[in-house]
């Protein structure tokens, strides 16, 4: 990766310029874009309410004697699009649910089937026999374990994606039978 970088940067001296860590690097960086499909958590003491940002707007006014109508406007404009930003950001949250409620779903699924080696372990390298069996016609079925989807692995949540596309039929089969609780 470093000879590639430097013979595309002109000025990226190569070898000389080594950086151990630059798959991590890379790796965080893809981190941070991939939070966008995090569960939000929810805090104590972001409540909703905008008191906190009320009261510093009052202490800033109270410090200045003579209110002019210039600020007042600045202040409504600052806070018609602050509402437009929170507008934009929950129908944002809106559009990518079904995204996380897929991630997670796969994410459990994949946690059940590698901390189950008695139960439910047995009956999914069942179900991929029975389907490698099966399906003369279609792609074999080899039997292999789900991905995990590792936060410091970038790539490992695009494995799991692709497994889970892949072996869809697997994966239906499973979660049909009742008695494993998926």
């Amino acid at each position: 990766m470093v000879d590639t970088l430097a013979n595309t940067l002109l000025h990226f001296p190569g070898p000389a310029n080594h950086a151990q860590c630059l798959a991590h690097i890379v790796n965080l960086v893809v981190k941070i874009i991939l939070q966008q499909f995090d569960i939000p958590k929810k805090s104590a003491t972001n409540s909703g309410d905008k008191s906190d940002d009320k009261d510093c707007l009052a202490n800033l006014e109270t410090g200045t004697d003579d209110e002019d109508e210039d600020g007042e406007d600045m202040v409504k404009d600052l806070e018609e699009v602050e509402e437009a930003l929170q507008d934009e950001i929950s129908q944002a949250g809106k559009k990518t649910q079904p995204i996380w409620q897929v991630l997670i779903k796969l994410q459990k699924l994949t946690y059940a089937i590698k901390n189950s080696p008695t139960i439910i372990l047995p009956k999914w390298n069942s179900i991929l026999k029975e389907l490698a069996t099966n399906t003369p016609g279609k792609k074999k079925f080899a039997v292999h374990m789900m991905p995990w989807d590792v936060s410091m692995c970038w790539n490992s949540t695009y494995d799991m994606l692709k497994f889970a596309f892949a072996y869809h039929e697997a994966i239906d089969e499973i979660t049909d039978q009742c008695q494993l609780h998926l």
